[in-house]
C-alpha cells in the first residue's frame, strides 16, 4: 500500500508540473517555430506542399507511439504503418522468441485501428522450441489535440489480445487480455522538442473467443500507470523514458486453489493468488535513417528502428530485463503517389491527363 501511495503521489506531482509550461504539438506543422529543422526526412529540393507534408509526417512519427504505449497521434487519413517487433530478450533465457507483426491504418486524421498477429520461432541459442502463431491483437484509438481548448492532447483507445492456439506456456498462457486506456500528452519545450505524457489502462483477463485451452490459473486483472518523456533534439535519434507501475490490487477474484496445487511456487500461481505491485523503467532510443540511407532500400514511404529496455525495479513474478526491437514502416499511399510518382499518377500533375 505504501508503494501504491508513493506512485500516485508521483503521478499527481508530474501532472501538476506539466501544467506550468509548454505548448501542444499541432498535427499540421502550425507551431510558431518548427523544432524539426534538419530532420533526416527532409529532401534537398522539395515543394512547399512537400515541406508541409514532411513536417506533419515527422512530428507524428516522433510523438505518436512509444513501443506499444498508446499516445495521442494525428496521422493523415489513409496512412498505413507496418510494425515488426521481435522480443530480443527472449534470446537470453527462452526456448521460443516472440515476433509480433502488426499493421495500422488511419480511417481519419484522428481515428486509427490496428491488428497484430503474434508469431514465434525456436531460439537458436537454446534447445527445443517450435514455430507457430499464438494470438491476435486488435484495437484502435481516437485522439483530440487542444482538448477543450487546453494545451493537452488526449486519446481514448483499447486493445485486445486473444490467443487462438495452444503454444508452449513460455509463449502464451492462453488467457485473453482486454485493455481500455486513456492517454494525455503535452509539449514541454520546443527547442529541443520535449513531450511528457501519462497513459493509464486497466487490463481485464478472460477467456479467448478463439480456440485456446489455458491450463494455468487465471491471472488477476491489472491496473497500469505509465508516465513518460520523449526527447527529440532533431537529427536522426529520438530518446525516451517510461516509468510503469502495475498492480493487481483491484481484482478480488481468485481461482480455486485446490485445483492448482501443482502450480504453487510458479509465477502463474503468484499472478493468480497474490495482489502484486511491480515497477519497471523503460529507456528507449529510435533511429530515423536519412533519405540518402533509405534510397538503398526498395521500400516506398519511410521507416525507423527503435530499441527499448524493460528494467524491473520492483518485481514479484520473476520478471527479468527485457529487450525489444521494433521496425516501423510508414506508407501514405496518396501522398507518395502524388509526390514521388508524378509522371505516373495524374494527381501529381494537377489532375491533368
Amino acid at each position: 500500500m505504501f508503494i501504491f501511495k508513493k506512485v500516485i503521489s508521483c503521478v499527481v506531482f508530474a501532472s501538476l508540473g506539466s501544467m506550468l509550461v509548454g505548448q501542444t504539438p499541432l498535427p499540421y506543422g502550425e507551431n510558431d517555430r518548427n523544432p524539426y529543422v534538419g530532420n533526416p526526412s527532409m529532401r534537398l529540393s522539395e515543394t512547399a506542399e512537400e515541406t508541409e507534408a514532411r513536417e506533419t509526417f515527422v512530428e507524428d512519427r516522433v510523438y505518436s507511439d512509444l513501443f506499444g504505449t498508446g499516445l495521442p497521434s494525428f496521422f493523415r487519413e489513409g496512412t498505413w504503418r507496418l510494425r515488426l517487433n521481435p522480443k530480443m530478450g527472449d534470446f537470453i533465457d527462452k526456448e521460443n522468441v516472440h515476433f509480433p507483426i502488426g499493421l495500422e491504418y488511419n480511417f481519419s486524421d484522428y481515428f486509427e485501428v490496428f491488428t497484430d498477429v503474434g508469431t514465434y520461432f525456436p531460439n537458436p541459442f537454446d534447445s527445443g522450441g517450435d514455430w507457430g502463431t499464438y494470438n491476435l491483437r486488435v484495437g484502435g484509438k481516437y485522439s483530440w489535440w487542444n482538448f477543450w481548448d487546453t494545451p493537452y492532447n488526449v486519446s481514448l483507445g483499447f486493445r485486445s489480445d486473444m490467443p487462438w492456439s495452444d503454444p508452449p506456456l513460455d509463449v502464451a498462457d492462453g488467457w485473453a487480455r482486454h485493455e481500455p486506456f486513456v492517454a494525455i500528452s503535452r509539449e514541454m519545450n520546443r527547442d529541443p522538442a520535449t513531450l511528457v505524457y501519462l497513459n493509464m489502462a486497466y487490463e481485464f483477463i478472460g477467456e479467448s473467443p478463439f480456440t485456446s485451452n489455458p491450463i494455468s490459473p487465471r491471472p488477476k486483472d491489472r491496473f497500469f500507470i505509465r508516465p513518460g518523456l520523449i526527447y527529440y533534439p532533431g537529427g536522426n535519434y529520438r530518446y525516451s523514458a517510461e516509468f510503469e507501475y502495475r498492480t493487481s490490487r483491484f481484482d478480488s477474484r481468485t481461482p480455486n486453489a485446490a485445483d492448482y496445487v501443482d502450480w504453487i511456487g510458479t509465477r502463474e500461481y503468484t499472478r493468480a493468488f497474490t495482489k502484486v505491485d511491480e515497477i519497471f523503467i523503460s529507456p528507449g532510443i529510435t533511429w530515423f535513417p536519412t533519405e540518402e540511407f533509405r534510397e538503398g532500400f526498395f521500400v516506398p514511404g519511410n521507416w525507423d528502428i527503435g530499441i527499448k529496455l524493460e528494467i524491473p525495479i520492483i518485481e514479484e513474478t520473476d520478471e527479468s530485463i527485457g529487450v525489444s526491437v521494433r521496425f516501423r514502416w510508414y506508407y501514405d499511399y496518396d501522398e507518395y503517389l502524388k509526390t514521388q510518382l508524378k509522371n505516373l499518377w495524374p494527381l501529381g500533375r494537377d489532375g491533368q491527363d
